[in-house]
């Protein structure tokens, strides 16, 4: 009973100590079990009508999107442009991809295996693969299917453990290719099926169809006299702030709605060479200039440390500047010109040869594989035998045994090249034994690519040619410099570390201070200066008043101050007043100015052109549905009124767009164009289709809840 009381006694502390042991256990668990929670919010690159994009997803996109890239412009590395733009690729995909495909799952609407493989090897090749050069007949330039079904068969048959064990590295590419496009191709065909089904709700009927051919129907030539509204003072009219008001309320969600913005005060410095950088790069290229007339190596000389690589062909002296022609046409064989300053480069040349030769040839080649080398040579022997006997058809042999078949599909021929070109596409050997070889021969040669049988058809007229070396310096900032440049960013920014300073001094420490109104979140350019992603990113995750560390940007140092940050949302109303502002004074002044004109009771254009001060132009071939007049842009006022007013009586005065004319209608040239009401309805129809295809997809976007993480990531 003793130990019961007890327990009671202490029930209140019993209870605040359990209390205590449950909270640090949840509290434990939260920050436990529950961290993947908060990685996994941290982790949304955008989030579209509650869909979430990881990272990890947005990557792959992006990842599959390089590739392609890289494949089609044949370079691995990619300018640094590219990725922001493959970047915002990306994202524009996958909101059309996710808003479509939300409203094509309502509608039950999908793209069936069926009509994927009609678009791909059937009677209804989708329109991407049609366009692609890698599906076209290099002799007609027309789609090949076949091409496709072939480069489609042999990709998806390919397996990661085929050939030995591993694919090649190009097939595996081309299938990657593949399956990107394939992707593609069915996103595009939902897409238009959704659009196409909407486009159906708005056909016109033979109403519209007969108005919109009786628009065309009218053309007028008329003389006119025009007032710009610019002309006249803002003193004259008044705007109040409630007008101001009502007008932004009337467009905010037209015109003024936008994501997050930043604005900033900014300044850069171009990262330039310094004169000590000159006379050091002088002094270099002028040390070598002795060995470089002297090597019998040439070759390896040049290209071990020249930034120009030694191209060991004859080019025709017509291809050269003024001062490497004159070089070349006067110097001894091996005099060196230079070295000399030219674009921040040092260069000196030598006269390596000179001769007479043709600038281009034709040639015809067969390429056999050196997969078997024995069996290679063997066959490109027998070829050559067979035609030097005469005994066979080069096109033929071509087509039949050559694994070039770009070339073998047009009887091996190569085309017409230079000494350059052939030493760059395959190499010294085939450019020599080519430029050496007589007319009508046959020979072989063997290099990286293969054994070539070649025959050379035909020559340019021989020209004067010369073969030279160039070594060339660049003339670039040293460290010395760059610290030098950085230092004195630095020591500016320490002792001006807020935007009032930066404002106030900037100027008279040589430093032009200039404004970044809006950037986005979707930006990678300040003012003129392309990739700046990391320091957009900075003004996005930074306080009002903060000045940044100093970027370092293609050779400039940024630095930059945030002045300012709007939310996502709509643009504020102080933001635009002022643009507001001139909208309703230009329509005020407009109907001032008309209201005056109008009292002067004028009845002659030339009493117009003199009271408004100019003179009397044309404009000819108007109609209803004309969008722009030649010389006047955008004015509906015109090109309704125009076709349908009497002619030869003053028009007018009346506000357009930009100005107050008075016009008088001269000439109406009915069109001779017989109404066809099929023909037009198709063309009023392929137009709707169009405007429904952009506008459909702005209005799933402009309804959607969008958020764009991006900045946190990229």
């Amino acid at each position: 009973m003793a130990t019961l009381e007890k327990i009671r006694s202490k029930a209140a502390l019993l209870v605040t100590a359990i209390g205590v042991a449950l909270f640090a256990f949840i509290i434990g668990d939260l920050f436990s079990g529950g961290q993947a929670w908060w990685q996994q919010s941290q982790n949304k690159v955008m989030v579209i009508n509650g869909e979430k994009i990881t990272y990890e997803t947005f990557q792959k996109n992006v990842n599959d999107l390089t590739e392609i890239y890289q494949l089609q412009t044949g370079q691995n590395n990619l300018p640094a442009e590219y990725y922001q733009q493959i970047n915002t690729q990306v994202y524009d995909n996958l909101v059309r991809e996710t808003l479509v495909t939300e409203e094509a799952d309502k509608l039950g609407m999908t793209v069936s295996v069926e009509e994927l493989t009609d678009m791909v090897s059937g009677d209804n090749i989708s329109p991407i693969l049609q366009q692609m050069p890698f599906f076209r007949n290099q002799q007609t330039g027309e789609f090949d299917r076949n091409m496709l079904i072939n480069f489609v068969n042999t990709v998806t048959s390919i397996e990661d453990g085929a050939q030995g064990g591993v694919a090649s590295q190009e097939l595996i590419q081309a299938r990657q290719f593949w399956l990107f496009w394939e992707k593609t191709i069915k996103k595009q065909r939902l897409e238009d099926k959704y659009t196409t089904l909407l486009s159906r709700t708005i056909m016109p009927n033979k109403l519209d169809v007969k108005q919109n051919f009786d628009g065309g129907k009218i053309n007028s030539d008329f003389a006119y006299v025009r007032q710009s509204l610019r002309t006249v003072p803002d003193s004259i009219v008044s705007v109040s702030k409630s007008e101001i008001s009502d007008l932004y309320a009337k467009l905010k969600d037209s015109r003024f709605k936008q994501g997050a913005t930043r604005s900033a005060k900014y300044f850069y410095v171009d990262i330039l060479p310094s004169e000590a950088d000159y006379q050091d790069a002088e002094k270099e290229i002028t040390s070598l200039r002795e060995e470089f007339a002297t090597t019998t190596e040439i070759s390896d000389f040049v290209n071990l440390s020249s930034e120009t690589p030694y191209i060991d062909a004859y080019v025709a002296l017509s291809t050269l500047s003024p001062d490497e022609k004159q070089f070349a046409e006067t110097a001894t064989i091996n005099d060196v010109f230079g070295p000399y300053l030219e674009s921040d480069e040092y260069r000196m040349y030598r006269l390596m040869g000179r001769k007479n030769g043709p600038d281009s040839i034709q040639a015809r080649h067969i390429m056999i594989s050196l997969q078997n080398e024995a069996q290679g040579i063997a066959l490109a022997d027998s070829i050559l035998n067979v035609l030097q006997a005469k005994k066979g058809n080069f096109a033929e042999l071509a087509n039949q045994f050559s694994i070039d078949r770009n070339s073998a599909a047009n009887g091996g021929n190569l085309g017409w090249f230079t000494e350059l070109t052939a030493l760059r596409n395959v190499g010294q050997i085939f450019k020599n034994a080519c430029f050496d070889a007589k007319l009508k021969t046959y020979f072989t040669i063997r290099t990286d690519y293969g054994i070539h049988v070649v025959e050379v058809t035909e020559k340019t007229k021989d020209i004067k040619k010369a073969n030279i070396a160039e070594y060339s310096i660049s003339v670039t900032p040293s460290s010395r410099t760059i610290q030098s440049t950085y230092s004195r960013v630095n020591q500016f920014v320490a002792n001006n570390n807020n935007v009032e300073a930066l404002e106030k001094n900037a100027a008279e420490n040589g430093f032009n201070l200039m404004t970044a109104a809006r950037l986005s979140t979707s930006d990678a350019t300040i003012g003129n200066i392309q990739n700046a992603r990391q320091a957009v990113r900075w003004a996005f995750h930074s306080k009002v008043g903060s000045v940044s560390e100093i970027f370092e940007i293609d050779n400039k140092f940024l630095v930059l101050a945030l002045t300012g940050e709007t939310p996502a949302g709509y643009t504020p109303l102080a933001q635009v007043e002022n643009n507001l502002r001139n909208e309703i004074a230009s329509e005020k002044k407009g109907a001032k100015l008309v209201q005056d004109l109008k009292a002067k009771g004028y009845t002659s254009l030339d009493a117009y052109a003199k009271e408004m001060g100019a003179s009397i132009d044309t404009a000819k071939f108007v109609n209803f549905n004309t969008t722009r007049i030649t010389g006047l842009g955008t004015e509906a006022v015109l090109s309704g009124l125009a076709p349908y007013v009497k002619q030869n009586t003053i028009q007018g005065p009346i506000a357009g767009k930009n100005a107050v004319y008075v016009y008088s209608v001269y000439n109406k040239t009915p069109s001779e164009a017989t109404f066809n009401e099929e023909e037009e309805k198709k063309t009023l129809e392929n137009s709707m289709t169009y405007r429904m295809q952009y506008q459909a997809m702005e209005v799933l976007k402009n309804k959607a809840k969008i958020e764009d993480n991006r900045i946190n990531f990229y």
